[in-house]
């Protein structure tokens, strides 16, 4: 997988039409680890381990908390340096950082973090993937092996929002360069919902680009690393008890169109993060978190909002089906398509749904899919929509005869498959 910094993700414009078949199909290989931090210049916690952070010397600091202090005050540093520089250098620091906090903890650095969890009398507890252990000796939680930086920092500013204002007064200056979303999204995204989704809705605007490079960043290499973000967000939307749809802040047509902005992006790479045996218990929160906004809003005047959860859920996915290249991960969507065969959906989405399959069944432009998704597009659409697939068959059958070219590779294809 390759580890790319910017890619055209805000609904890519582009109209090119080849594919991509890197990644494994896992989908969950780690991106190489080549851009960690300077430990022996700046974080080095070893032999700077008394020193005083300057973000809150009052404190008595355990290990964590001082290599904490430490991290976020090379964070800092960072983002000065960028506001320092011009042009190209200023691109080149920002990305450097996107890549340091993107990478994952090392070994040694989330040993000497989780040195302090236990007393020196009890046996110290072990992290294993995909969980935190938690102490209940101290009430400490032991940091997972698979975390990344951008974690810790996201669980940091949302601890301490003081330390992510004394950030955001430096961002500002930053706020229209390109590779400003990304960090904000990757830092920010525990804060934002804790402290400032809605302080001002310019954060939330930057921070739903930001989230969508993050996904595309993950699907266009098959990865998983920004998985904790997409999780984190679901639980949010997902959770009504955390809406709260009365009050000045969170009401009106700007607090409507956050929730469907919101839903649409959880929508687009819901098949990407998630089971697909899930997506009713989701769409369901989605229905009652919608329909209780409209309620205390009477915000019928929405459309959008009007609109079933999973008839939404479509529309966001036929838009990302169009913008997808990577070939395994749009068969992985193309097929996940046959679990909408159980869910009631209007005739006008499932006529949408079927059409945008349909264009992926045929060879030539204008998308020129491979062999791989005209078969998954295929099956998929047979199965969802039974009905016509005598004509289909017959339509495309008519429409291979203009093809000669791809006729006859098709029928070598089919006698070799038979050798």
């Amino acid at each position: 997988a390759n580890n790319r910094m910017t890619t055209n993700t805000s609904l890519k414009e582009s109209s090119e039409s080849t594919y991509t078949t890197d990644g494994d199909e896992s989908g969950e290989e780690e991106v190489e680890n080549n851009s960690n931090f300077d430990y022996d210049n700046s974080l080095d916690f070893h032999r700077s381990a008394h020193s005083s952070p300057r973000t809150t010397p009052d404190i008595v600091y355990s290990k964590r908390e001082r290599f904490m202090s430490k991290l976020v005050d090379k964070i800092i540093d960072t983002v000065e340096k960028a506001e320092k520089a011009e042009g190209k250098k200023r691109n080149t620091i920002l990305q450097e950082l996107f890549r340091n906090i993107a990478s994952r903890v090392e070994d040694q650095v989330l040993e000497y973090l989780n040195a302090d969890v236990t007393k020196p009398d009890q046996p110290q507890q072990q992290a294993k993937s995909n969980s935190v252990e938690i102490d209940t000796t101290n009430e400490k939680i032991c940091i997972p092996s698979n975390i990344h930086y951008y974690e810790l920092l996201a669980d940091r500013y949302a601890e301490y929002p003081e330390e992510a204002a004394g950030l955001l007064d430096i961002f500002k200056s930053l706020w229209s360069n390109s590779d400003f979303p990304i960090l904000f999204a990757s830092m920010f995204y525990k804060w934002m919902f804790k402290h400032g989704i809605m302080e001002q809705g310019k954060n939330f605007n930057v921070f739903i680009k930001g989230a969508n490079r993050l996904f595309w960043l993950d699907l266009e290499t098959a990865n998983n690393r920004f998985t904790p973000v997409y999780k984190f967000m679901r639980a949010k939307i997902e959770d009504p008890i955390s809406w709260e749809f009365h009050g000045e802040k969170r009401s009106g047509l700007f607090f409507g169109q956050f929730l469907l902005d919101f839903f649409n992006l959880m929508s687009r790479f819901y098949i990407y993060y998630e089971k697909m045996e899930d997506l009713p218990v989701f769409l369901a929160k989605m229905q009652h978190t919608s329909d209780a906004y409209k309620h205390a809003e009477k915000a019928e005047r929405n459309n959008a909002l009007s609109k079933p959860a999973a008839d939404a859920f479509i529309d966001a996915l036929v838009i990302q089906i169009k913008l997808i290249k990577n070939e395994y991960i749009l068969v992985k969507y193309i097929q996940k398509c046959l679990y909408f065969k159980e869910i009631e959906l209007e005739d006008a989405t499932k006529v949408k749904l079927q059409a945008t399959l349909y264009t992926y069944t045929s060879p030539g432009g204008p998308l020129y899919p491979p062999r791989s998704i005209r078969h998954a597009a295929a099956s998929t659409i047979d199965l969802l929509f039974p009905k016509g697939k005598l004509s289909r068959h017959t339509i495309n059958l008519v429409f291979r005869l203009f093809h000669p070219y791809y006729s006859a590779k098709s029928i070598l294809h089919w006698l070799f498959s038979l050798a």
